[in-house]
């Protein structure tokens, strides 16, 4: 079973279409929120000229950039939403530069499972990997985006 987040209404419906298309509703549940290190709301933007808002993110500051729209969407960590006896072998986190947060917001389910955590992580966001290493795990750059961690000594 699996669990994915997502909070763009125009992706949360695609992603529900392929998911029965596929067959696959009754093996992955999907969350309607953005993850984060703490449940509540969030400004969020998203492109204005593409059809599946892909890029999307959360917005700290006070300006939308050009070319985006704003949408408020609903925030939750993944310690809150993945149920305690779920086992979870894999944790993939790509969320244009937001990883740190929700690796906050994740920290009993890393702590308790030991899984491996793919992370996309840029130069402008090194900070979650010190999550990881923090947690005592090793990190192996795969390419210039993508980290993949996993607990010290596997």
């Amino acid at each position: 079973q699996a669990v994915m987040f997502e909070p763009v209404p125009k992706n949360i419906q695609r992603i529900r279409e392929h998911l029965e298309l596929n067959s696959l509703t009754d093996r992955v549940v999907l969350v309607p929120k953005a993850v984060s290190s703490a449940e509540g709301a969030a400004r969020f933007v998203v492109p204005l000229d593409v059809d599946t808002p892909s890029v999307g993110r959360i917005i700290r500051g006070c300006e939308v950039p050009e070319g985006f729209e704003e949408i408020v969407v609903a925030v939750t960590t993944i310690d809150d939403e993945v149920p305690i006896d779920m086992a979870i072998d894999v944790v993939k986190i790509d969320i244009e530069g937001h990883e740190r947060v929700a690796l906050d917001g994740a920290i009993r389910l890393i702590e308790r499972q030991r899984p491996t955590v793919l992370v996309e992580v840029l130069d402008d966001n090194l900070e979650a990997l010190e999550v990881l290493k923090a947690l005592n795990y090793s990190c192996l750059r795969l390419d210039d985006r993508n980290v993949l961690c996993r607990p010290a000594g596997v």
